[in-house]
């Protein structure tokens, strides 16, 4: 993965590209949301499904096609009649597997779902993610995009995101459903304290009290029954990230409870309290 991965350039250019077609998802959000049964019709609009394992791990051809078909629930957006899915995996899916799904759509004949369902695949039984193999052919990407009637009305569906992913979207040249692989380390708790602390106390601010404040924390045995006593702390120190982090939380949670401070009992609403009364009163 690593070789394939160093085939492609990832310049400013091209990820500035790549952040103008994210921004299409705003739009394209009003077509993928509307999924309901008997709901409103959607708009025509296609998606591509790449179940792509893609991960440093040592699995099978077959191990690799099992977690592949394993994202067919997706088809169950067919029944929308507008609907185009192009659904990628290594080897071609059974047909009677195939039948079980669309057998299973409501609203929609059998029929008119397989018309607007397009079943790619190179046909590469290798131990190898999918995405590795659809990059490294590029007429099938261009299969791919003939495939495509409105790129503007078109996104890309994977099952795990990384700079593979990315990259596939950008050569067919639509945004994708997922996160940006680049902000990968801003979805651990780390990375959520440094976005909540820039967000509430700006980037120079957050930046400068970073690691300076600490919290108290227990250096000596401290009684806690008698003739018992808890061990001391190991740590040194807290990050003073753990006490902006909390401020961020309570004046989030504030300004949508109307609650102070964080911990505080709340304030039922008015109907809770006036319900409450009522059977009270019986």
């Amino acid at each position: 993965m690593e070789s394939l991965t160093s085939r492609f350039n990832f310049t400013a250019e091209r990820a500035a590209h790549f952040d103008e077609l994210q921004k299409k998802l705003a739009p394209l959000w009003r077509l993928i949301g509307r999924t309901n049964p008997g709901g409103e019709v959607q708009d025509e609009n296609t998606l591509v499904v790449l179940p792509s394992l893609t991960a440093d791990i040592d699995m099978s051809g077959s191990a690799h096609k099992i977690y592949e078909e394993r994202f067919l629930f997706m088809t169950f957006l067919l029944r929308q009649p507008h609907l185009r899915m192009i659904y990628l995996t290594s080897q071609p899916v059974s047909p009677l597997t195939i039948e079980y799904y669309l057998h299973s759509l409501p609203d929609v004949t059998v029929s008119n779902a397989r018309k607007r369902l397009f079943l790619l695949s190179p046909q590469d039984a290798s131990n190898r993610s999918l995405v590795e193999k659809v990059l490294e052919r590029p007429w099938f990407v261009r299969h791919i995009l003939d495939l495509i009637p409105n790129p503007d009305l078109a996104h890309l569906v994977p099952f795990l995101t990384t700079d593979l992913e990315r990259e596939l979207a950008l050569q067919l040249d639509i945004p994708m459903y997922a996160a940006d692989p680049r902000h990968y380390a801003l979805g651990g708790k780390s990375g959520a304290r440094r976005i909540c602390a820039v967000r509430v106390m700006g980037r120079a601010n957050a930046i400068a009290m970073r690691g300076k404040a600490t919290m108290p924390c227990q250096k000596e045995a401290a009684p806690t029954a008698p003739g018992m006593r808890s061990e001391p702390s190991k740590r040194n120190s807290v990050s003073s990230l753990c006490r902006i982090s909390i401020d961020c939380s309570s004046s989030g949670l504030e300004a949508t409870l109307g609650s102070r401070p964080l911990l505080a009992l709340m304030t039922p609403p008015r109907l809770t309290r006036l319900f409450a009364h009522r059977s009270l009163e019986r």
